[in-house]
Protein backbone atom coordinates (compact mmCIF):
# COMPACT_ATOMS: atom_id res chain seq x y z
CA UNK A 1 0.00 0.00 0.00
CA UNK A 2 1.58 3.51 -1.16
CA UNK A 3 1.50 6.19 1.62
CA UNK A 4 -0.91 8.48 1.04
CA UNK A 5 0.04 12.55 1.47
CA UNK A 6 -2.53 13.82 3.48
CA UNK A 7 -2.32 17.00 1.55
CA UNK A 8 -4.44 15.05 -1.12
CA UNK A 9 -7.45 14.67 1.03
CA UNK A 10 -7.60 18.88 1.69
CA UNK A 11 -10.09 21.50 -0.96
CA UNK A 12 -9.64 24.47 -0.85
CA UNK A 13 -13.45 26.27 -1.54
CA UNK A 14 -13.39 29.69 -2.08
CA UNK A 15 -16.88 31.88 -1.02
CA UNK A 16 -18.24 35.65 -0.97
CA UNK A 17 -19.88 37.37 2.00
CA UNK A 18 -21.92 39.78 -0.06
CA UNK A 19 -23.86 42.16 2.26
CA UNK A 20 -24.26 44.91 -0.82
CA UNK A 21 -27.65 45.90 -2.13
CA UNK A 22 -28.23 46.05 -5.37
CA UNK A 23 -28.89 49.59 -6.45
CA UNK A 24 -31.76 50.98 -9.08
CA UNK A 25 -31.92 54.38 -10.94
CA UNK A 26 -35.03 54.83 -13.43
CA UNK A 27 -34.89 58.11 -15.60
CA UNK A 28 -37.60 58.80 -18.17
CA UNK A 29 -36.83 60.77 -21.76
CA UNK A 30 -37.98 64.29 -20.58
CA UNK A 31 -37.84 65.36 -24.18
CA UNK A 32 -40.85 63.13 -25.13
CA UNK A 33 -42.45 64.10 -21.60
CA UNK A 34 -44.93 67.21 -22.67
CA UNK A 35 -46.31 68.01 -19.26
CA UNK A 36 -46.04 66.51 -15.45
CA UNK A 37 -48.98 66.94 -12.93
CA UNK A 38 -48.45 67.98 -9.58
CA UNK A 39 -48.91 64.46 -8.83
CA UNK A 40 -45.86 63.42 -10.87
CA UNK A 41 -47.82 61.95 -13.91
CA UNK A 42 -45.90 62.76 -17.09
CA UNK A 43 -48.27 63.12 -19.98
CA UNK A 44 -47.12 62.51 -23.94
CA UNK A 45 -48.61 61.79 -26.87
CA UNK A 46 -45.51 59.99 -28.42
CA UNK A 47 -43.45 56.85 -27.40
CA UNK A 48 -41.72 57.33 -23.85
CA UNK A 49 -38.09 55.55 -23.24
CA UNK A 50 -37.30 54.34 -19.28
CA UNK A 51 -33.79 54.02 -18.53
CA UNK A 52 -32.95 51.58 -16.14
CA UNK A 53 -29.62 51.51 -14.35
CA UNK A 54 -29.29 48.45 -11.94
CA UNK A 55 -25.68 48.21 -10.21
CA UNK A 56 -24.91 44.79 -8.48
CA UNK A 57 -21.30 43.41 -8.19
CA UNK A 58 -22.89 40.23 -9.30
CA UNK A 59 -25.15 41.04 -11.92
CA UNK A 60 -27.61 38.22 -12.72
CA UNK A 61 -30.46 39.89 -15.19
CA UNK A 62 -32.91 36.39 -14.34
CA UNK A 63 -33.02 38.34 -10.48
CA UNK A 64 -34.37 41.88 -12.30
CA UNK A 65 -38.15 42.48 -12.27
CA UNK A 66 -39.74 45.26 -14.75
CA UNK A 67 -43.13 45.68 -13.07
CA UNK A 68 -45.85 47.75 -15.37
CA UNK A 69 -49.37 48.91 -15.19
CA UNK A 70 -51.43 49.22 -17.44
CA UNK A 71 -54.79 51.05 -16.73
CA UNK A 72 -54.62 49.96 -13.52
CA UNK A 73 -53.93 46.17 -13.84
CA UNK A 74 -50.45 44.35 -14.04
CA UNK A 75 -49.70 43.91 -17.54
CA UNK A 76 -46.62 41.56 -19.12
CA UNK A 77 -45.53 38.31 -18.83
CA UNK A 78 -46.53 36.87 -15.91
CA UNK A 79 -43.44 36.69 -14.23
CA UNK A 80 -41.89 40.03 -15.70
CA UNK A 81 -38.04 39.45 -15.49
CA UNK A 82 -35.90 41.35 -18.13
CA UNK A 83 -35.41 38.39 -19.83
CA UNK A 84 -39.38 37.55 -20.27
CA UNK A 85 -39.83 41.05 -21.58
CA UNK A 86 -37.14 41.20 -23.84
CA UNK A 87 -38.90 37.64 -25.63
CA UNK A 88 -42.11 39.11 -25.32
CA UNK A 89 -41.73 42.63 -26.14
CA UNK A 90 -43.76 42.37 -29.46
CA UNK A 91 -47.25 40.97 -28.14
CA UNK A 92 -47.02 44.03 -25.36
CA UNK A 93 -45.84 46.78 -27.53
CA UNK A 94 -42.67 47.55 -25.72
CA UNK A 95 -39.13 48.04 -26.84
CA UNK A 96 -36.59 46.16 -24.19
CA UNK A 97 -32.50 46.58 -24.60
CA UNK A 98 -30.08 45.83 -22.25
CA UNK A 99 -25.99 46.93 -22.41
CA UNK A 100 -24.43 44.93 -19.75
CA UNK A 101 -21.06 46.34 -17.99
CA UNK A 102 -19.75 43.57 -16.42
CA UNK A 103 -16.47 44.07 -13.85
CA UNK A 104 -13.15 42.27 -13.91
CA UNK A 105 -12.66 42.55 -10.78
CA UNK A 106 -16.45 42.25 -9.40
CA UNK A 107 -16.98 45.39 -7.47
CA UNK A 108 -18.88 47.18 -9.79
CA UNK A 109 -21.17 45.62 -12.59
CA UNK A 110 -24.60 47.05 -14.06
CA UNK A 111 -26.81 46.48 -16.96
CA UNK A 112 -28.59 49.33 -18.51
CA UNK A 113 -31.94 48.71 -19.40
CA UNK A 114 -34.03 50.49 -21.80
CA UNK A 115 -37.87 50.26 -21.74
CA UNK A 116 -39.41 51.89 -24.69
CA UNK A 117 -43.59 51.70 -23.94
CA UNK A 118 -45.21 52.17 -27.67
CA UNK A 119 -48.51 54.97 -27.63
CA UNK A 120 -50.99 53.30 -29.58
CA UNK A 121 -52.66 55.35 -31.94
CA UNK A 122 -56.37 56.85 -31.08
CA UNK A 123 -55.85 55.74 -27.99
CA UNK A 124 -55.10 57.24 -24.00
CA UNK A 125 -53.36 54.46 -21.38
CA UNK A 126 -51.93 55.30 -18.14
CA UNK A 127 -48.95 53.59 -16.53
CA UNK A 128 -46.64 53.28 -13.60
CA UNK A 129 -42.87 51.15 -14.23
CA UNK A 130 -41.27 50.03 -11.13
CA UNK A 131 -38.30 48.34 -10.86
CA UNK A 132 -36.85 45.24 -8.59
CA UNK A 133 -33.62 43.65 -8.09
CA UNK A 134 -31.96 40.75 -6.04
CA UNK A 135 -28.65 39.75 -5.97
CA UNK A 136 -27.41 36.21 -5.02
CA UNK A 137 -27.47 36.33 -1.48
CA UNK A 138 -30.94 37.87 -1.63
CA UNK A 139 -29.72 41.31 -1.07
CA UNK A 140 -32.95 43.62 -1.75
CA UNK A 141 -32.32 46.67 -3.72
CA UNK A 142 -33.92 50.04 -2.38
CA UNK A 143 -37.65 50.46 -3.90
CA UNK A 144 -37.18 51.99 -7.29
CA UNK A 145 -38.59 55.34 -8.51
CA UNK A 146 -42.04 55.09 -10.06
CA UNK A 147 -42.06 56.34 -13.03
CA UNK A 148 -46.05 57.31 -14.16
CA UNK A 149 -47.28 57.76 -17.62
CA UNK A 150 -49.94 59.02 -19.22
CA UNK A 151 -49.62 58.23 -23.58
CA UNK A 152 -52.34 59.87 -24.82
CA UNK A 153 -52.79 59.74 -28.79
CA UNK A 154 -56.87 60.17 -28.77
CA UNK A 155 -58.33 63.29 -29.76
CA UNK A 156 -60.31 65.30 -27.06
CA UNK A 157 -64.15 64.58 -27.68
CA UNK A 158 -65.71 68.55 -27.86
CA UNK A 159 -69.22 69.32 -27.83
CA UNK A 160 -70.44 72.59 -28.69
CA UNK A 161 -74.16 73.68 -27.84
CA UNK A 162 -75.81 76.72 -29.36
CA UNK A 163 -79.33 78.03 -28.61
CA UNK A 164 -80.27 81.02 -30.34
CA UNK A 165 -81.41 83.76 -28.39
CA UNK A 166 -83.38 87.26 -29.55
CA UNK A 167 -81.93 90.40 -28.12
CA UNK A 168 -83.75 90.10 -25.23
CA UNK A 169 -82.18 87.06 -23.72
CA UNK A 170 -85.22 84.79 -25.24
CA UNK A 171 -85.46 81.99 -27.26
Amino acid sequence: NPVKNPQDDEVTKTFVLDTINPTIENTVDKKRITYQDAEGMNYSNQDVTITTIVTERFIDESLIDLNLIKDGKAYGPEKPTLENWMKDQKKYGVTVTKEVNLSNSHTTSSIKITFTIHAEKNQEHKYVYRTSAKDYSHNLAEPSSVIALCLDQKKPDVKITYTPTNKDNQQ
